[in-house]
């Protein structure tokens, strides 16, 4: 079974981002999307799992209980310097 962990951390601008790790956690590897919505950030960070060969076919679409929702797409940026972040922790060794 794949374990993951999705993390919405809202707008932040991008100077104080203070990122995501996985230390203290059950996860070895993490990937971080940023964009104008959650729906954007999400979807960038599911192609920075592709990028490093994870599968992310089986990867929900839009999760529930994550915040990542149409809905979210009112949390336009405020500024060019703006954005919103959404991480996703999970476990290299194990695939979808």
């Amino acid at each position: 079974m794949f374990k993951y962990q999705i993390i919405n951390h809202g707008k932040e601008n991008h100077q104080y981002f203070q990122g995501c790790g996985v230390c203290f956690s059950e996860f070895d590897s993490v990937v971080t999307g940023c964009g104008s919505d959650a729906v954007e950030a999400y979807e960038d960070a599911l192609e920075c799992m592709a990028q490093v060969g994870i599968d992310v076919a089986k990867m929900p679409k839009r999760p529930r209980g994550y915040g990542i929702t149409r809905a979210l797409r009112v949390l336009k940026r405020d500024s060019e310097d703006t954005y919103v972040y959404v991480s996703i922790r999970y476990n290299r060794g194990v695939s979808l």
